[in-house]
């Protein structure tokens, strides 16, 4: 819970506040732009400006239920019902986005794919009681992607709740991750499903791996990597949007890679003790790098399915 004695002074007074918990994962920023922004100086998220309506306070307090560390905070502890009621939030199609980011994967985002074969999570959120109960009444979860070792969160609780099988690259796998059902190997595009395709992008990580599903109409075209807005959502920068022909089964592939990979492999989670909060949010966003999570891409895919073990 935030604490009003630690609110941040570069906060614009009002209702709501950030406090010096603050992470600097970007959530806040990515839920409710309009209100929150990032403090170069200090490294951290603060309230720019108070919300100027009912919209803008439901996103504010939206942000406040997505916060991984509970680090924003309301005066008059405002209602957080429909907020927590707003998640997972639709994005356009079946895609949603789940909220409620973990602190074990530095505030991560999260996605949820409704589909007629069994419904899909990409990454782990926070195992809160409303959202596990709100993705029961959306069908559950059959398949569990995890795109990369540092978003793994509580993955074994969805696990136990759904009974969906987790889905990760062996070269992501490690003592926490040892029992997910499918391990992916090797470079190739493997078939989850007729319109599920997984494609390793190492980059970021030896394992990560790219989640690509037919086109849904969405937004018109998106160079890949750009931020985009849907309405008064910002789209994270791990949340890259891919529109045109290309098919990453054939010769683009490698191109797909290139654009898509990181300059720069992630450091792994051992890492020399930061002197202070701040070099220890540094030293996160200096190996941070994008990861796709969901692609549009138009496809007609026949993948070997093979790859899976």
């Amino acid at each position: 819970m935030a604490r009003a004695a630690a609110r941040l002074a570069e906060n614009a007074q009002g209702e709501f506040y950030v406090d010096s918990s603050c992470i600097d994962c970007e959530t806040c920023r990515i839920v409710a732009p309009t209100v929150f922004a990032r403090d170069d100086r200090i490294g951290m998220s603060i309230v720019r400006r108070q919300p100027g309506g009912e919209d803008e306070t439901l996103r504010a307090t939206m942000a406040l239920v997505a916060c991984p560390t509970s680090s924003i905070g309301s005066v008059s502890k405002v209602d957080v019902g429909p907020a927590v009621a707003a998640f997972p939030e639709p994005l356009d199609g079946n895609v949603y986005y789940c909220g409620f980011a973990s602190e074990e994967s530095f505030g991560a985002a999260s996605y949820f794919v409704k589909r007629d074969a069994g419904n899909v999570l990409v990454d782990s959120p926070r195992a809160a009681r409303p959202l596990l109960e709100r993705i029961d009444a959306l069908g559950g979860v059959a398949t569990m992607l995890l795109s990369h070792r540092d978003d793994v969160a509580d993955h074994a609780k969805y696990a136990r709740r759904f009974a969906c099988k987790r889905t990760m690259h062996a070269a992501d796998i490690d003592s926490d991750t040892a029992n997910v059902e499918l391990r992916i190997d090797g470079s190739a595009p493997v078939a989850l499903a007729d319109d599920l395709v997984v494609i390793p992008v190492p980059g970021h990580t030896r394992g990560s791996v790219a989640l690509v599903r037919p086109p849904v109409p969405l937004h018109r075209g998106s160079p890949l990597g750009r931020r985009r807005r849907l309405g008064t959502r910002r789209l994270p920068q791990r949340l890259l949007v891919l529109v045109g022909q290309a098919n990453p089964l054939d010769g683009d592939l490698a191109r797909l890679r290139l654009r898509m990979g990181s300059t720069r492999p992630r450091a792994s989670r051992s890492r020399a003790p930061a002197t202070d909060a701040t070099d220890a949010r540094a030293a996160h966003r200096e190996n941070e790098c994008p990861v796709i999570l969901y692609i549009r891409i138009n496809i007609d895919p026949e993948p070997n399915p093979s790859g899976i073990s």
